[in-house]
């Protein structure tokens, strides 16, 4: 969050999060696919824990949205942007899993993310 730009609109910021996020994914591939098959093992064996983790990841994405975009937008909404987030992070995963096509999935995370501004600016 500290590297982004001074003065970003809310919908510019939470886009550059999941840029960023996928970003580092793909620098970090062994990582991600190792994060992404440690939480399906939990959700499989130890479901309570696995509901712990995505709250916790939740309310941490929350936080730092929060942070970075102060107080302009309404916690109802910050809350819904970063499951949102979330979830738009987890599905171009699986799909870069799936297709192993690092340029398609960085096409894909430009498409996500005009999604995620979109619905920020217009809020």
């Amino acid at each position: 969050m500290e590297h982004l730009p001074p003065g970003a609109t809310p919908a510019e910021t939470v886009a550059e999060v999941l840029r960023r996020l996928i970003e580092w994914f793909t620098a970090n591939p062994e990582m991600a696919r190792t994060q992404s098959e440690l939480f399906l093992w939990t959700m499989r064996n130890k479901p309570e824990l696995a509901n712990r983790i995505y709250t916790t990841a939740t309310e941490m994405t929350e936080k730092a949205i929060e942070r970075a975009v102060g107080p302009r937008l309404d916690k109802a909404f910050l809350a819904s942007v970063s499951r949102l987030l979330i979830q738009m992070t987890d599905g171009l995963l699986v799909a870069w899993f799936a297709h192993g096509d690092v340029e398609r999935l960085k096409e894909e995370t430009r498409t996500a993310c005009r999604a995620l501004a979109l619905l920020v600016e217009n809020h």
